[in-house]
């Protein structure tokens, strides 16, 4: 594929560049709409890497992402549902995919970055390891917000279902929920 790059010894575009993207790794693969400008995504060097056929170019990520994984996670705030392997309720599952692909298709009126990311994990060793890094418990569903950033992570105490998923996301967005900071002393 044709690639565009900024030559390694151009250090002024390099910088500018990294900037204007809010680049905070290097290698960083963004990909960009050519006919309207727009970011696809931002996450372009994971996305070559899981699909190297290029089967799934130009790799917009999908409105609910699976596994656990991206750069997004330790950037922006996400919004996340967890499933133990024996409890994956998909009927749930889908109405939490059909609200993210809604709310997604509002965000990216606003531009490439949003206030919000979502993700699913179905019981994998990144779920686990996830779950116990941020001392969440073993509760199937789960469903949290989180940011990495703030070192905040929300955490809905109730039944999980799409209608109470609309209002917790609702109410991060409001600024109505009260952060629990991810490691208590």
């Amino acid at each position: 594929m044709p690639w565009l790059a900024v030559p390694y010894d151009d250090e002024d575009r390099r910088a500018d560049l990294l900037d204007l993207v809010d680049a905070r790794v290097i290698p960083h693969l963004i990909i960009i709409d050519p006919k309207s400008g727009k970011i696809i995504t931002t996450d372009g060097r994971l996305a070559v890497e899981s699909d190297s056929d290029a089967k799934d170019f130009p790799w917009k990520p999908p409105a609910l992402q699976h596994p656990l994984t991206g750069s997004r996670l330790s950037t922006s705030p996400c919004f996340a549902i967890l499933f133990n392997s024996e409890d994956i309720d998909n009927a749930l599952l889908e109405g939490i995919k059909s609200m993210a692909e809604e709310y997604t298709a509002l965000f990216d009126e606003d531009g490439p970055d949003h206030p919000l990311y979502f993700y699913y994990d179905t019981g994998s060793a990144v779920e686990s390891s996830f779950r116990q890094n941020f001392k969440l418990g073993d509760q199937s569903p789960l469903m949290l917000i989180f940011s990495v950033p703030d070192q905040a992570k929300y955490i809905w105490d109730g039944e999980v279902t799409v209608e109470n998923a609309r209002k917790f996301i609702q109410d991060y967005l409001d600024g109505n929920l009260e952060p629990t900071p991810f490691v208590k002393d």
